[in-house]
């Protein structure tokens, strides 16, 4: 179809979710990332996250990047929902969490590769206000035993709960 960009360079083909948001140059969508946690078969925890975009009316271009750890609030909300609050280790399994050797490493590859990028400075003293082990956003917490009603299930399920018990949860992006 015309579309190929080629390959993918390796300083930019890992990136999480929020490594994308924090390296981009223009903003001009906000999202909201639903995380579910649930416990399947045998007590395993279950987990699988969404995150809906929403256009905004005024797009924001940053010369700075990345940009300081309070404007991600704006354009960033993360709920989780389940039986108890995240750990640590849940969060890891997530596209939450910013890793700033990651992080410096594209933002140079873009200052050198992509003329669109050529005047950005890079701000160590933002990059280091991200925590390696935390969302770099408030996250809200809502209790719930996460089990879907009987009723809503396909024949086929089997058990309650849909998701990953292990490795990275799943992430589908909509919007």
């Amino acid at each position: 179809n015309g579309l190929w960009v080629g390959n993918i360079p390796p300083e930019l083909h890992d990136l999480s979710f929020v490594e994308k948001l924090v390296v981009s140059k223009y903003r001009h969508n906000a999202c909201v990332v639903e995380v579910r946690q649930g416990n399947g078969i045998a007590g395993q925890r279950k987990m699988r996250a969404n995150a809906i975009i929403f256009p905004q009316p005024v797009a924001k271009v940053y010369y700075m990047l990345p940009p300081p750890r309070r404007e991600l609030d704006e354009i960033l909300a993360v709920l989780f929902v389940g039986p108890c609050v995240p750990t640590k280790p849940d969060y890891k399994r997530t596209p939450l969490l910013v890793r700033r050797n990651v992080v410096a490493r594209a933002l140079k590859w873009l200052v050198t590769h992509n003329r669109l990028y050529a005047t950005v400075q890079i701000s160590e003293e933002n990059l280091n206000e991200y925590d390696e082990h935390e969302p770099p956003v408030a996250v809200l917490h809502k209790t719930s035993d996460g089990l879907r009603s009987p009723d809503g299930m396909a024949v086929y399920d089997s058990d309650g709960e849909e998701g990953t018990s292990s490795g990275p949860c799943e992430f589908v992006v909509h919007g």
